[in-house]
């Protein structure tokens, strides 16, 4: 191999390490922002998810199945703005991640409503 030849390689082998680590950052960077717009819109995000959640029945809430095909339905019903810089899967990740405290909020609703019936006819 001519020195030509071994310079033209270390700048092919350069060129992939640097496109390799700037992919890398950008992905480290998008997960970063799709984190803070997650968290930004937690609390519109967290009602239109324990809406859906109430029409589950309680024995599905424990199938992790139903819980993903209600949070990708709940992905429809984000706002455009929300939708157009938070990819879905990101969202259905975040949300599986949080399905335990989204749970708990269904359960505590549910037990209200069902209190306030049971008072009602009382």
């Amino acid at each position: 191999m001519n020195l030509f030849d071994r310079i033209k390689s270390i700048d092919i082998t350069q060129n992939l390490a640097n496109a390799k680590n700037l992919a890398a950052e950008n992905i480290a960077s998008g997960k970063l922002k799709a984190i803070e717009l997650f968290e930004k819109h937690r609390p519109e995000i967290e009602d239109i998810l324990v809406n859906g959640l109430l029409k589950v029945a309680e024995e599905k809430l424990q199938d992790n199945e139903t819980l993903q095909q209600v949070f990708e339905k709940g992905y429809e019903a984000l706002p455009m703005a929300v939708r157009l810089l938070l990819p879905r899967a990101t969202f259905v990740e975040f949300s599986m991640k949080e399905k335990e405290p989204l749970l708990l909020k269904v359960r505590d609703y549910k037990q209200k409503r069902a209190d306030a019936n049971s008072n009602a006819i009382s």
